[in-house]
């Protein structure tokens, strides 16, 4: 059976490459809604990887306050969910908000 998803794309961001914009999946498995977010630029550097949702934490030097992972993860949470981020094996960056859809928000 297939699972029930919502898919958008939105603009590229910094990190995607102009080839494609930031793509992203929002499967339904049972009560729990994980919105996908994935991109085809350069992923997360390893060694930022295990920190990226710390706050003032950076990937690169081009302006940014290292402010947005650690907001939307406190968010999430706010809301009893979980957040976690890998690189794809193909290249680029997925970023999973883990969320109760039976939950009242």
């Amino acid at each position: 059976a297939k699972e029930p998803h919502h898919e958008f794309r939105d603009s590229p961001d910094r990190s995607a490459s102009p080839r494609r914009p930031a793509h992203g999946r929002c499967p339904l498995a049972g009560d729990l809604v994980t919105l996908q977010i994935s991109d085809d630029g350069p992923g997360f550097d390893e060694e930022i990887l295990p920190h990226v949702f710390e706050r003032f934490r950076r990937g690169d030097n081009r302006g940014s306050t290292g402010l947005g992972m650690a907001i939307a993860k406190s968010i999430v949470e706010a809301h009893g969910g979980s957040v976690s981020a890998a690189n794809n094996s193909a290249g680029g960056a997925i970023v999973k908000l883990h969320l109760n859809a039976s939950k009242d928000i």
